[in-house]
This record gives structure tokens, sequence and C-alpha cells, in this order.
């Protein structure tokens, strides 16, 4: 549930904290899995012949200063004319360029995509949809170099090629997705988007109409501004490693060689196209180390934004969170002595308002709201929405609730518990669905996101502001400020490759030259962030005559390139036309041309440091939308949100699937995943209560089936009677009518498992009285691990932190803290009970399963007992994980296989203290 932060200060936004609640449309909507993962990190290898991508790469073996990462940006800066481009170091030894390796990158990704596709029998998704930072504004033709860059790699596999700036997928991702009043589909909103990602941070301001469910057609955004940085991730590590070298620089190392060190490391390939070769061999040493460097901070950034739990600005902590680094105190040196170092909170906190928050972001906040204000005619910003891995930095919450409250007084913040990380691809999934009811065109087809304004000087004058006379139909005359020619959120879809025209009268003719300048949003022409083209000068054909007055006329391709003419005599009967072209530039817009519906479509979030893809298919999007309005399938999608972990990913699967009949496996994996969860509460607590008594519960059960699994849960009930706890809401399942609507429905299970068609079974009944029975059991109580259990000084006291696993979120941001008697290992389920201070184990069933590069673990459920090998599924991936006596958990093996002789005893651990650290 949500939790209401209300401020006594005037002058700060109001926050709202949530735990995310999907609405059923995008709980069903998919992302896909590459090596059981949907987030990839965006980084190539290339290693014995082959092209390694994401983890696969990280976890090499490959040095990695040759891990190719932050080719994103790369790809955009040069132009694709450029014969000799900058070429990178890559692990073979081969030099290639950032467009080479994106292509391999894209190649990987996209086979990896269509292996998930044919594995589920999808339709291919022939259209896809590319997230796209907005324009960088200090890098005028850095979008439109990457659109064409990334339309030539994709055009080779797709039919049609789209792009959506990550701002409006967020957007859509909150307007469509998320359950709360504040971003209500049928209500009217002006949003402040913000976008901190890996490699850029972008801020947008969206209007909303009064309507706008996501099955309707029409459009139902407007953006009305737009600005984007190449501040992300890797700055704040660059940030980070600068200062670390800086303050712990050995004696006798000239400081002043590390301002050019530095300029090597961020233009490397910018000088000669030969790169890193090029250099000597001392910058190459500060390259090499800062790579390492900057590698490492990144795992400690994401370790300590995992373990901070008190994001105020003025947050004191006893003891801080903290990672330990490994520092080169001579980055010149091909082997440097290193200094440990720790990184804190503190020192964290700090960095990121003075360096980042200050220098970076603030401004281009500041500036994106102040451009937008003459579009909004006094209209409130209502609600501010984040996204992006760095939006995960929460101080960037607190930051814009303390710091804009005077320009945004009515809005609110919306907070969401969850990662923020993969809201971008969401947003792409929307767009697709929304590609559906739009016949291919979705909400923000061809539209600016700035105004295009124009300032006009003739001869030796002065920039003047003008009034322009739109000549085309769409134009809006009469709502178009003085010096503008476009307002934001025009729509130019029908209007590409058309000859756009506005009359102007100048107070006098340029009758030897006209400046000319093209400006977002902005009529200063010493607004360089704003100023659109470089060249800004014409010169007059001798002779011209003038009319009275002139015409200014500006011709905008599907890519955003508008190229721009002054007309100062039209053509008339026996009078030719006299006109001159200026130089072409790139209007803030997005992508245009004509579209049109697909079968299915991917949804590629391509970042700087992380990838994901979503995909969707048109036939689905119907189901899912007829869904919706349906009382059985809305129940379910309000469980997802609630259930434990090892429940809510399979239930979430049944929900995405559109499989009917004896296809409907999705089903089966969901009733067994409840039945299991609950077999394992009822079988731990009979455990709790056998004292001297034997049981030999498990010595049948060989496979978590739906048949063995009600079986054991039957029994164990059984033998609890009346004097269970953690067990209690459980008792009436084997009672009728109950005992029958899952006996049915273990029946339809097994019917589909064989292939057979289940028949008239009602599926959905037996799945919300399971689902409702386990959320009973968890009133007051939490499922999840122990984490950071340390014994506090020379005291028998232990202190951590209990972190929650509930819904379809493989980050878990909820968390306890723990105070107690007992050491708890991170690998144990256990289900604790707040008020009474218990815990339960759920041993042997399920367990947490440590995976490289992720922050939190997953979980490992119970699939197959044997006495000489046990086997559990990750819940996430589908995998098998088989242990026996050699492997590394031989221990939890051996546990297995004395259940299946005799159940152990259990035990509830008691005298624990849990308090809330920012629980939703």
């Amino acid at each position: 549930m949500a939790h209401y932060l209300r401020r006594i200060n005037q002058n700060t936004i109001k926050v709202i904290k949530m735990a995310i609640r999907r609405e059923l449309f995008v709980n069903a909507l998919q992302l896909v899995d590459v090596d059981s993962r949907t987030n990839v990190p965006s980084v190539v290898a290339y290693s014995n012949g082959k092209t390694l991508i994401g983890y696969e790469a990280l976890e090499s073996g490959v040095d990695p200063t040759l891990i190719n990462e932050n080719f994103k940006l790369d790809l955009g800066r040069v132009t694709p004319a450029r014969v000799n481009p900058p070429l990178f170091d890559c692990a073979d030894g081969k030099l290639r360029s950032a467009n080479e390796i994106t292509q391999d990158f894209v190649d990987a990704l996209m086979k990896r995509a269509s292996e998930w596709i044919s594995a589920r029998e999808h339709k291919a998704a022939d259209r896809i949809i590319v997230a796209e930072p907005l324009s960088l504004e200090r890098e005028g033709t850095w979008l439109a170099n990457y659109r064409n860059r990334m339309r030539a790699i994709l055009l080779k596999k797709f039919k049609e090629v789209d792009f959506l700036p990550e701002p409006f997928a967020v957007f859509q991702f909150y307007r469509y997705g998320v359950k709360h009043p504040v971003v209500a589909a049928n209500r009217k909103h002006v949003a402040l988007v913000i976008d901190f990602g890996g490699g850029t941070f972008d801020v947008s301001v969206v209007e909303t109409t009064a309507t706008g469910d996501v099955s309707q057609s029409g459009r139902h955004a407007r953006p009305l501004a737009g600005a984007s940085i190449p501040v992300g991730g890797h700055f704040i590590n660059r940030s980070i490693a600068k200062k670390l070298i800086s303050d712990n620089l050995a004696r006798g190392v000239d400081r002043g060689a590390l301002s050019k060190a530095w300029n090597s490391y961020d233009n490397v390939t910018e000088e000669d196209g030969r790169g890193f070769q090029s250099l000597r061999d001392d910058l190459k040493n500060f390259i090499r180390n800062v790579r390492r460097l900057t590698n490492e901070i990144e795992k400690a950034k994401i370790s300590l934004c995992g373990m901070i739990r008190d994001w105020r600005l003025d947050a004191e902590f006893t003891t801080p969170p903290s990672h330990q680094m490994q520092v080169p105190t001579n980055p010149f040196s091909a082997v440097p002595d290193l200094k440990s170092v720790r990184l804190d909170a503190l020192w964290l906190r700090e960095t990121f308002i003075d360096r980042v928050w200050k220098e970076k972001l603030k401004p281009e906040i500041t500036s994106c709201l102040s451009r937008g204000q003459s579009e909004l005619n006094g209209k409130p910003i209502t609600v501010v929405l984040l996204s992006g891995g760095s939006a995960n930095i929460r101080w960037l919450e607190q930051l814009m609730e303390s710091q804009f409250g005077d320009r945004l007084p009515q809005a609110t913040l919306l907070s969401l518990e969850a990662n923020f990380q993969e809201i971008v691809s969401k947003g792409l999934a929307i767009e697709c669905a929304r590609k559906t009811f739009t016949e291919g065109a979705g909400d923000f087809q061809s539209v600016t996101y700035n105004r295009l304004c124009l300032l006009l000087a003739a001869d030796d004058g002065h920039p003047s502001i003008y009034r322009f006379k739109p000549q085309f139909n769409g134009g809006m005359s009469d709502l178009l400020d003085d010096g503008v020619l476009l307002r934001s959120a025009s729509a130019l879809k029908e209007k590409i490759d058309t000859p756009l025209r506005w009359k102007v009268r100048l107070q006098s003719p340029p009758r030897r030259q006209l400046n000319y300048y093209f400006l977002r949003s902005s009529l200063d022409v010493d607004d360089i962030n704003s100023l659109h083209n470089v060249d800004h000068r014409v010169t007059t054909p001798a002779g011209t005559r003038f009319d009275a007055s002139i015409h200014v006329e500006l011709t905008v391709a599907e890519d955003g390139t508008a190229s721009p003419r002054f007309i100062y005599r039209q053509r008339h009967e026996g009078i030719p036309e006299i006109a001159v072209d200026g130089a072409p530039f790139y209007i803030d817009m997005t992508v245009g041309g004509r579209t049109t519906l697909g079968e299915a479509y991917f949804g590629l979030d391509f970042g700087s440091s992380n990838s994901s893809i979503s995909y969707v298919e048109q036939s689905a999007v119907k189901v899912y939308s007829q869904r919706a309005g349906e009382k059985g399938w809305m129940e379910l999608n309000e469980m997802v949100h609630e259930l434990p972990l090892s429940i809510a990913r399979p239930l979430a699967k049944y929900i995405s699937s559109t499989n009917v009949g004896p296809r409907n496996i999705e089903y089966v994996a969901a009733l067994e995943a409840m039945l299991e969860f609950a077999a394992a509460i009822a079988y731990a607590e009979h455990c709790v209560m056998l004292g001297r008594a034997k049981g030999k519960l498990l010595k049948a059960f060989q496979k978590a089936s739906a048949g063995p699994i009600w079986a054991l849960l039957q029994q164990s009930l059984g033998s609890i009677g009346s004097r269970g706890t953690f067990s209690t809401a459980l008792r009436d399942l084997v009672t009728d009518p109950h005992r029958h609507w899952i006996e049915e429905a273990i029946s339809a299970a097994n019917h589909i498992k064989h292939g057979r068609d289940p028949g008239e079974a009602d599926l959905h009944r037996s799945l919300n009285l399971l689902g409702n029975k386990v959320l009973s059991c968890l009133s007051g109580r939490r499922f999840g691990y122990f984490e950071k259990v340390t014994r506090t000084g020379f005291g028998k006291k232990y202190t951590g932190l209990f972190k929650v696993a509930r819904g379809t979120e493989s980050h878990f941001l909820h968390a306890l803290d723990y105070v107690g008697p007992e050491d708890f290992s991170s690998a144990e389920a256990f289900i604790v009970d707040i008020e009474a201070g218990q815990a339960l184990a759920l041993t042997p069933f399920m367990f947490w399963h440590a995976v490289d590069g992720k922050i939190d673990p997953t979980i490992a459920v119970l699939d197959i007992m044997k006495k000489d090998e046990t086997g559990f599924k990750l819940i996430e991936s589908g995998k098998e994980i088989t242990l026996n006596a050699d492997h590394e958990l031989s221990e939890l093996h051996e546990t297995c296989v004395k259940a299946l002789e005799e159940d152990s005893v259990g035990k509830i651990f008691t005298d624990l203290v849990f308090t809330n650290s920012g629980e939703a």
C-alpha cells in the first residue's frame, strides 16, 4: 500500500511513496530473457573468435579494460559520411569502430531474442521501436547520426524501425501501467518526466488529454519541452574516480599531468582515429587504470544503493554503509601500488550533490521547465515521474523535493518502491501496444517537443523578433507568439518532406545578407545551448528585388532534418522566383515517416550501461485489453503485487500467456507454485511440532508436481491440527468445497501436462483461493531472506537486514532492520512475523541462489528429490540446479536426503526484533 509523506514546509514537492502496482495490461507485457536475465549489460568482448555480450562478456575472463562499453554515445558522434571513423581497441587485438561494435552487440542481442520467441512459439517480430535520448544539445547532430546508424543496422532484420525518446516511453509506463490516482488514465496531467540512465539525463514536460485508456484511438499526450545531456551512470563513476585518484595520489606524481590524462581518457578516439594505440605508454596506463577503477566503482555504487535505507539529505549514519575500494596511487604506472579506500554513503552523497546535481542535473531541469512555461499557459506541473538505473540513487528524489518546491508548488513526485531500470523497455512495450489501436502511429510519432523559434537580422542589423504567419493548414497562426514558427507538440506526420511556409515582414530588406538564428524554445541568440544552426548567414543575390514580405520555407525530413529556404520574391507569371537556401539543421522532433500496423513488435531499450527488449504481439494485446475488464483476471493481477516472488513470477507469466486448453502450461506452473509455497509453510510447522514423535511425510515425495504437493500439504495440515500459527489460514483448504476446487484444478493441470484439453474446470477459482490463503498466512508477516547479519562488538546480539521478496521485481527495495540473538545465513528462505518477533525457515523447499551481476539473489524451489541428487528450479529462468554429494551446496542435498528418510525436528526462532526500514 502507499505511504503518504506530507511536508510541513510549503516550498517542497509532495512525495508519494508506493509499492509498484501495475495494471493487468502492463503485468501481461513481456520482457525478453537473455541468459535468464531481462537486463543485459551493454558490453562486448571479442574472445576466441566469438562475440560475447552482456554478462557472458563480463564473466568471460577477458581483461576488463579490453571489454568494449559505452559505445552508444560514440555511435552518434560520427557522421555516416566520415570515411575514417575513430577506432576502438578490442580484446582480440583488432580495431573496430563504434558502428561495428554496436552492430555485433545488436546482432547477438537479436539472435537471443529470436531464440526466446521460437522457444515460446510466438510470432516473429518484424517491426521494432528503439528508445533514444532527446536531442543532445551540446552535440547538435548526435541524434540524427544515431538514428541513421541504428536504422541501417536494424533494417537488415526488420521491415520498419521506429524511435521513441526515452522520457516519452517512461511517461507511457506511468500513464497506462501504474495504478494510482496521480497518474490515472482518465485524468488530465502535466508531467515532468526525468530519465536518468547510464549515459544520458533526459528531462521533458508532457501534457495528457483528459481521457486515454490504452485501447482507445487517437493521441493522448503532447510533449511540450525536452532536454538531454550526456550525464549518467558513466559520468558519476568518472566523477568518483577523478576525486579518488586526486585524493590518493602518491607523493612525486605530477598533478599537472592529470588534466591532460583525463582529456585523453575522455577523447581517446577523437584526435586521429587510431585511438588508444596512438597514445604514449603512460597515458595508456592511465586509461587502463581508470577503466579498472570505474568498473569497481560501478559495483560499489550498486552495492551501496542497495544498502542505504535512509536517503534523507541530512541523514546521519552511526556506521555509514560502505564498500572497500582499491585505488591506484600512481595511475600512470603499468603496475601501480593500490591503496585501500573506503567509499561510504556520506562520501557518495557529497559527490552526487556537488558534482552531479549542482553542476549538471539541476541546471538542465531548470532549463526544461523554462522552455515548457510558454506552452503551458499558466497550467501547473502536477506530477513528477522518474526512471532510469541512475534514478535508483534516491537522493535525486530528495533534491527534487527540496529544491524545486517553488517552481512546482502543485506537483506530486510519485516515488515507486521498485527498480527504475526496466521502466523504459516496459514503456516501449506500451507504445508498441498503442500502435495496435492507432493504426501503427502510437502517441508520439512525428511530433515536436520544443518550440521552434527564429530570429532574423537584415544586413548588419541586430537579430530581431518578428511575427510569422503560417501559409499552410494547421499552422495555428492565432496561437503563435512572436518569433515562433512551430509550437511544441506540433504533429508533422502529414507534412514530412512537404515545404512549410511562413510570411514575415522585415523592418528593412536584406540587400546584402540575411542572418538567421533557429532556436529551441528561446529568443536569445546568445543562448548557445538552444541554437540549432551554426551557419547562420546567407548572401543576397545581386540585383534582388523584394516582395513586401519575404517567405521562410522549411522542409522537414523523416529524421528531423530541416532544410530552410528564404524566398525574397515569389514566382509569378513572367517573374522568376528569387530565393536562397540556408544550411540544414535538426529540429527537436520524434522520428517521422509513414508506418503500418505489424503483427509483432520488439521494443529495444539500447542503453549506455544496460539494454533490455520487450515483446508485443498484436493479437495478445487485444486479449490483454479484454482481460483487463474481467473480474477473475483482475483479482489475479491484484495478487501479483503482494504474493511472494516464488508465486508472483509464475502467476505473472500465466497472466501474460494467451495459451489456452492443452497449451496452457503457464497455468500449471502458477498452480504448482502456490501449492508448493503453502506446503512449505505447513511442512515446516509440522516439523516444529514433532517433538519426540517421528514423521516421514517426504518419504514418498519425489517430484514437486501438483498431486504430490497437494498430498503433502494435506498430511502436514493433518499432523498440525489446530496447533498451528503460521499455517492457520490454510486449514480449511482440506475441507469442501475448497478441497473439491483444488482437486478439480489438479485434474485439469494433469490433463494439460499430457497435452489434453482440461475441459470446463474453473481455473481461476483455485488460483484465487490459494493466493488469498497464502496472503492470509502472510498477514503481519514477510517472506524473504536475511542479509549482512553481523555480530555487534563483543556482545551476543546480531544486526542486519531482512529483505522482503514480494511481487515480480527481482531487485528487492523493501527491507526490515533486524536485531536478535541469531546469526542467519543469507541463503535460507524465511517467513518472519514482525509483531511476534519470530522466524520460520522454509528449508528444504526453497533457498536463495546468488547470481553474478545481480544485487539480489533469486529464489530456487524444490523440484526433484532422490537419494543421489536433488533438483531445484530457479523461479526466474526455469533453469535446473542439480545438487549431489560433490556440489558446493552438498549440505543442502544431505538435508534433503535425510528428509526422505525421516522428518527433522524444526524450530521457530524467537526474540527477534524487526523494525521498518523504508518498507511499503
